[in-house]
């Protein structure tokens, strides 16, 4: 299997390689490209809301447990872990596409 980094860094290599055992059209090199384009902007903002996420972890831990702070960090971090979780989601689904 060709690590897909190549296939993006040298699409025409990869494409010049491939056509001696298939056609180009049964390739996707494109489609694959696309994908993994897609994958890392995703990718992107799923680990910056990890990220927050993690700020808003440590600030909850300073924050007084009863304080009006501490119940907002709590709604904004169930927001945020729904995000994330939907992001992570679709992490997902890219790898399985791309792996396919």
């Amino acid at each position: 299997m060709i690590d897909i980094k190549r296939i993006v860094e040298s699409t025409k290599e990869v494409e010049n390689a491939l056509s001696k055992r298939m056609k180009v059209e049964e390739m996707h090199l494109d489609e694959i490209v696309t994908l993994y384009s897609q994958k890392k902007e995703v990718l992107k903002e799923y680990e910056s809301k990890r990220a927050q996420q993690n700020s808003f972890n440590n600030q909850m831990a300073k924050a007084d447990k009863g304080s009006d702070e501490f119940n907002r960090l709590i709604t904004d971090l169930k927001q945020l872990s729904a995000s994330v979780k939907e992001l992570e989601e679709k992490v997902n689904e890219y790898d399985t596409k791309l792996n396919s």
